[in-house]
């Protein structure tokens, strides 16, 4: 007979596995207090198109030399800004907005990545991370800013709800 128990609990003897299972339960966690309010106000793609453009901040500050923190950084703030300001000033919906700049910022993460020639860094884990790869300072990071982000969603709450 199988032992189920064993099954699901042989991977947690792991210490890497411990704190990859304890970074998703946080995210998780932050996430559904927050996924509700992106999608009432109907923002559900932004997360994704954020990510995904930050790609081309990370490849730009990678071949320039700089902090890749620093270009993912600003690649978000600036699509960010560029999302609110076509979907308010232009006549092109939220939705198509994000669509746009997402496709757009991610392509050009492309074409710097496929132009520089010592790019030897997995392209794979930029856009799509490494959970098993969380050490503690990591985990001890996540677990104040999602206390954090938790704390002003609860204080905020009704003003998040009519917004």
């Amino acid at each position: 007979m199988v032992d189920v128990w064993g099954w699901f609990a042989d991977p947690l003897e792991f210490e890497f596995m411990r704190r990859a299972l304890l970074a998703v339960a946080l995210v998780g966690v932050v996430s559904a207090v927050v996924g509700a309010f992106v999608v009432v106000r109907g923002m559900a793609f932004i997360g994704d198109a954020l990510a995904h453009a930050s790609f081309a901040g990370i490849a730009a500050a990678f071949a320039l030399g700089v902090s890749i923190y620093l270009g993912a950084i600003v690649a978000a703030v600036a699509t960010a800004v560029g999302i609110a300001f076509i979907s308010q000033r232009g006549r092109i919906r939220f939705d198509t907005a994000i669509g746009v700049l997402f496709v757009g910022a991610f392509a050009l993460g492309i074409v710097i990545v496929s132009r520089q020639d010592n790019y030897t860094v997995d392209l794979f884990s930029f856009v799509f991370g490494n959970v098993l790869g969380v050490s503690w300072n990591d985990l001890a990071v996540m677990a104040v800013m999602g206390t954090v982000v938790v704390a002003l969603v609860g204080a905020f709450y009704k003003e998040l709800l009519f917004v």
